[in-house]
């Protein structure tokens, strides 16, 4: 939900006001870990078999992807993706209240995948 000290996605893309509108299906939530290995090695698959991109979209991003997002819940022991160090530590203007970047509960890493960081300090 949007405060009143937030700004519109119109008025932070320079957009006339009401212009977008929301997507009823789909879930605001990011992949797990889990589900972009399955999306990864069914991109591979897909691709590798020299099927159409017009047949991807349907079967794989307003199919599965859909669905995922959807109708599937990530348990508190699935591992989240994570902001890579080097992009946190590049500067991005921030709206919003930056202590909730740092509130992300802390996970170790897993196989190359690093572990969280703590984001401090004020944004550029």
């Amino acid at each position: 939900m949007r405060t009143a000290e937030q700004p519109n996605p119109e008025q932070l893309l320079g957009l006339p006001e009401n212009l977008l509108r929301p997507v009823p299906d789909a879930a605001n939530r990011s992949l797990a870990l889990t589900e972009t290995e399955m999306l990864r090695n069914l991109n591979k698959e897909f691709r590798g078999n020299g099927l159409t991109d017009e047949l991807y979209s349907k079967l794989v991003r307003n199919g599965a992807v859909m669905h995922m997002k959807n109708a599937c819940s990530p348990s508190p022991e699935d591992v989240k993706i994570l902001t890579p160090k080097w992009a946190v530590e590049v500067g991005v203007r921030i709206i919003g209240d930056p202590g909730l970047m740092s509130a992300a509960p802390r996970t170790p890493a897993l196989d190359g995948i690093p572990a969280p960081v703590v984001v401090t300090g004020s944004a550029r």
